[in-house]
């Protein structure tokens, strides 16, 4: 056939296309569009559905089983809406420079349903997941257009089962980030429409956009992404409509300021090591970030759940990879600065990426961590719809109209080969990765490799097996391999920073071992970092046991009394200490000063029967009979 030939044949099947897209109504390509959206909500559904089994997670009892607010279900929602981010858990939090009171409040209500059980949550995250990617396909497929269909899928398809999202699905109190995400594409499809004679959804808009920053404050991205969308896919003026989400958003600011008060805080350096480095240092630092996030959003592997304290390391301008990562950032805002008058769509995607990733940089402001996968997640999809648009370039396919062709031309699929082939890729990684989150301690030891430089992960994998060897389920043969791994991790991390956790946990396991010197020197240590009763409770059952040890195995008396005296001194009201300075001042044949421990020790434990016949011996020894008798009669 010859070149005109084909051209001849192109043109009728162009012809065709347009004549069986005329025959299609509005209707029928809608409905078409919301069978393909379904599609791929249930691609996410059936792809998150393992994670039904997992438990609390991580931060996830902050706002489920340690949160007064969220256990009261329904009668919690006036308090969940008038206090900051997880104010009702029981656990001190970082978090009251945050309002984030919808998630909060999907939580108390579905505490009210089924209390104390993961299952509902993780079932909800996942459902609410499902629905935002139905509504990704859909707010693409309006913003592109509908010849552009396939690239709507393929885009929304990479988004869904990419890796980096598995945090966002399986963490429970990641709710925050699925809520904001689903709310802010609800609002841009609405913006959309409005702009198509449907003056009434910028109404929708607004109320979408507000429930957005209600569910997380980083919906304020869209400030800026709206208006630019509205420019490059919409028509002359369209971008002013965009304009209208800053009602909410001030709206928005005085709810939060009136509840709040405070807009900013100094985040804790175990949380993010940069509030102690320089400007300079947070910049290279922060732009050395930003290129590890690329590098994820590319090839996610070696994910973790943890980015803090040592994990990536403060830098200076003396850094390749920092200089690289701030010519390659500069080159994309460049780029899209570019090429945003042309309405480059690419040019689009890159400054709606950089947009997105603005917040979680720390080159504005710090925030409370130094990175994270869940941190990615709106602006995985302008990633993922750039790539499929490379593909597409690349593969030559220029897109067609007609909705209810499967496979519309040669070109469309290698397009579609080229995006599943990944998807598979990328749901296999997503399937091994979201396996990690069933508990804490798999998520902690599947991660070890991934964060062996973690202060924070270091010491989450020796509090989480020291909690495996304790539990009563673990099989004898375990316990050893458990303790030395606890110790272990316990110590990295307190070589890499000696905490009060650290000392505790170091102290915990000497005790388990029975090496009561290091587990004295380990409790003493975190006595002296943070005094309280945790650490004075371990010293006094660390010293009353060292004592037994010297009594009862090495006959040491002196030495027994030694460390009972120790254990008494930090809790003079301990029965059980009382009783063994008690009986070990009787053995040593001073019945005066056993008599003196064991009266107290009597206050504390009145029917203790072998306690009263050995103060009752004690008096008998003094030669006190009348009151050896009135102890022996219970007077």
């Amino acid at each position: 056939m010859s070149k005109q030939q084909k051209k001849a044949t192109n043109k009728v099947e162009t012809v065709s296309k347009t004549a069986n897209l005329a025959t299609n109504t509005p209707e029928q390509r809608g409905k078409t569009a919301l069978y393909y959206a379904g599609i791929l909500a249930a691609v996410a559904l059936v792809l998150y559905l393992p994670t039904l089994g997992h438990g609390f997670v991580l931060d996830d009892p902050l706002v489920t089983t340690l949160n007064a607010y969220v256990q009261k279900g329904f009668a919690g929602l006036g308090d969940i809406f008038a206090h900051s981010y997880r104010a009702g858990s029981s656990v001190s939090t970082d978090s009251e420079y945050m309002y984030r009171p919808l998630s909060v409040a999907m939580f108390a209500i579905e505490w009210a349903i089924v209390p104390k059980n993961a299952g509902i949550h993780h079932f909800m995250n996942v459902l609410w997941y499902a629905a935002s990617i139905g509504l990704t396909f859909l707010f693409l497929r309006k913003m592109l257009g509908a010849e552009r269909w396939l690239i709507a899928f393929g885009a929304t398809l990479l988004f869904a089962i990419h890796p980096l999202h598995v945090e966002v699905v399986a963490n429970i109190k990641s709710r925050d980030e699925i809520m904001s995400y689903c709310f802010s594409i609800l609002s841009l499809y609405f913006l959309f429409e409005a702009t198509e004679g449907k003056p009434k959804r910028t109404i929708y808009a607004i109320v979408a956009f507000l429930l957005a920053m209600l569910a997380k404050e980083g919906a304020v991205t869209l400030l800026f992404i709206a208006p630019l969308a509205l420019y490059v896919f919409g028509k002359k003026e369209d971008w002013k409509s965009g304009l209208v989400l800053f009602v909410p958003f001030i709206l928005w600011f005085l709810v939060r300021y009136a509840i709040m008060g405070k807009l900013s805080y100094t985040p804790d350096f175990n949380d993010n090591q940069l509030v102690a480095a320089s400007l300079m240092e947070r910049w290279a630092t922060g732009f050395g970030v930003l290129a590890k996030y690329l590098q994820l959003l590319i090839l996610p592997i070696g994910l973790s759940w943890d980015y803090s304290f040592n994990m990536i390391p403060t830098v200076g301008w003396g850094s390749p990879w920092s200089i690289g990562s701030l010519v390659l950032h500069l080159g994309l805002a460049g780029f899209g600065i570019w090429g945003i008058r042309q309405k480059n769509i690419f040019a689009y995607c890159a400054l709606a990426y950089l947009a997105s990733m603005a917040l979680y940089s720390n080159l504005l402001m710090l925030i409370g961590t130094m990175m994270g996968d869940r941190l990615t997640y709106q602006a995985s999809l302008w990633f993922c719809l750039a790539m499929v648009l490379l593909l597409a370039k690349v593969l030559k396919f220029e897109g067609d109209s007609s909705l209810d062709t499967w496979l519309p031309g040669k070109n469309a699929v290698s397009l579609l080969g080229a995006t599943g082939a990944i998807a598979l890729l990328g749901a296999l990684l997503t399937f091994q990765r979201s396996a990690a989150w069933k508990d804490n301690y798999t998520l902690v030891t599947t991660d070890a490799k991934t964060t062996a430089s973690s202060f924070r992960a270091l010491q989450a994998i020796g509090e989480e097996t020291l909690l495996k060897y304790a539990d009563k389920a673990t099989p004898p043969k375990d316990t050893a391999a458990l303790l030395q791994q606890s110790l272990d991790g316990f110590e990295r991390s307190h070589q890499i920073r000696p905490t009060f956790n650290n000392a505790l946990g170091l102290g915990n396991v000497a005790y388990f071992k029975k090496n009561y010197a290091k587990a004295a020197q380990y409790f003493e240590e975190s006595y002296k970092l943070m005094p309280g009763k945790m650490s004075k409770d371990r010293l006094v059952t660390t010293y009353r046991e060292w004592g037994r040890y010297e009594g009862q195995a090495k006959g040491n008396l002196p030495q027994a009394i030694e460390y009972f005296q120790k254990s008494f001194a930090y809790d003079s009201t301990d029965t059980q200490t009382l009783i063994d300075l008690g009986t070990a001042y009787a053995m040593s044949q001073r019945p005066d000063r056993a008599v003196i421990y064991m009266e107290k020790a009597l206050k504390g434990a009145p029917k203790d029967e072998v306690l009263r016949r050995n103060l009752s011996l004690a008096y008998q020894q003094l030669g006190m009979a009348d009151k050896a008798a009135a102890i022996m009669s219970g007077n």
